[in-house]
């Protein structure tokens, strides 16, 4: 249970970081 809290948190923080690198190319 506590691997799939991980994974999770993982693609959170992926995904994060891909949006702001987004947001930073448009401004």
């Amino acid at each position: 249970m506590k691997k799939v809290f991980l994974v999770i948190y993982a693609v959170k923080n992926f995904l994060g970081k891909i949006i702001l690198m987004h947001i930073v190319q448009f401004m």
